[in-house]
């Protein structure tokens, strides 16, 4: 199993596009514990959507803040156009969730991104001044980025995780459940090109992409095939996942326990 568990392929994508839908901003702490606790495959994953939304949402402010001290006219672009609301959550795990979205492939393309309100003023400035403000904003968005770095401490979060999820792939318990959960799927007719699920989903992201580039057409018969796989991984995948979770938040109280009192009280 790689660094970062199961979910690695989502969270790459994730952390490319802040795509999700937007609700309160939870406080950073929040953010940070509930990121650290979807790597371990402990949470449910639409925390991750959540964690995007709220960083977007913080770095907008920060750098709206930043252009309108430096004199320049800025709006800051509204939560549901940074995240555009309606994204189905991944809840891979879920088997109502793989009946209905299979593993998410086809969800995102049907988002309509709003409109930017900073468009019209810059279209009203000269060809001086449009330079001037893109290179600010450019400026300002770095600068927030940094901001919310600081503030977001992902990175730690991450490393973490990635030593919870190396060793719970280690772990005898595991690996025993992994193996049928494999058999399982395969008994139900689908090929599994590696042992976890992450290479399952990987596998169909693969897929997913050569048919949209190759053959249009075939998307739709392409998408049933992916939740027809996607509900086997999860019916079989119930106890594997059980036990991943109890294992990473064991293996989590080994290596911190600080951490694991501060997420879980007990």
């Amino acid at each position: 199993m790689r660094p970062l568990g199961w979910l690695r392929p989502v969270l790459v994508a994730l952390v490319a596009s802040s795509c999700s839908s937007s609700a309160e901003t939870p406080t950073p702490v929040d953010i940070t514990q509930d990121y650290l606790l979807v790597v371990m495959g402990i949470a449910d994953g639409q925390v991750i959507n959540d964690l995007q939304a709220a960083r977007a949402s913080a770095t907008e402010r920060a750098k709206a803040e930043c252009m309108v001290d430096r004199g320049f006219g800025y709006t800051a672009i509204p939560d549901d156009v940074l995240s555009p609301k309606g994204i189905p959550e991944l809840r891979f795990t879920d088997v109502e969730y793989a009946r209905q979205f299979g593993f998410g492939m086809g969800t995102l393309e049907v988002q309509s991104p709003g409109v930017n309100p900073n468009e019209r003023t810059v279209a009203s400035l000269s060809p001086s001044e449009q330079a001037a403000w893109v290179d600010a904003e450019s400026s300002c968005l770095a600068e927030a980025e940094e901001q919310v770095i600081d503030t977001y401490d992902l990175d730690s979060m991450a490393q973490i995780a990635s030593e919870v999820a190396a060793r719970v792939s280690e772990d005898s318990r595991f690996i025993a459940e992994q193996q049928a959960w494999k058999a399982c799927v395969e008994a139900r007719g689908f090929e599994v090109d590696g042992d976890a699920f992450a290479d399952l989903v990987a596998q169909y992201g693969q897929r997913y992409a050569s048919v949209v580039s190759a053959d249009p057409e075939a998307i739709g018969a392409f998408l049933d095939e992916q939740r027809r796989v996607a509900t086997a991984a999860a019916e079989c995948g119930e106890r594997m996942f059980e036990v991943q979770r109890e294992l990473s938040k064991d293996s989590l109280a080994r290596l911190d326990a600080s951490l694991y009192q501060q997420l879980f009280g007990t």
